[in-house]
């Protein structure tokens, strides 16, 4: 099977952010669990969804415990790139 190019998995997360905003959906989640299993999150307006989808959504983990191994001042973001 063929792997999606970067344009067509676009294509299919539009379609999916105009899926969900007939549906009435506002707002989405950006989530993720840290190394002491607790959830992580940020609401993301509805209009935004493609940019999470591609990592938009950055994190200052230095504040964050549990996730400063191997970090610094100027390496301190990660996002998620959740799927779909």
């Amino acid at each position: 099977m063929k792997a999606a190019t970067k344009n067509e998995r676009r294509d299919v997360m539009e379609a999916k952010g105009e899926e969900l905003k007939k549906l009435g959906v506002r707002y989405c989640i950006a989530s993720f669990t840290d190394i002491n299993g607790v959830a992580k999150a940020k609401f993301v307006p509805i209009e935004r969804f493609t940019h999470l989808m591609e990592g938009s959504e950055l994190y200052n983990v230095c504040a964050m415990e549990g996730l400063t191994v191997g970090r610094d001042a100027n390496n301190n973001e990660s996002c998620t790139i959740p799927d779909l």
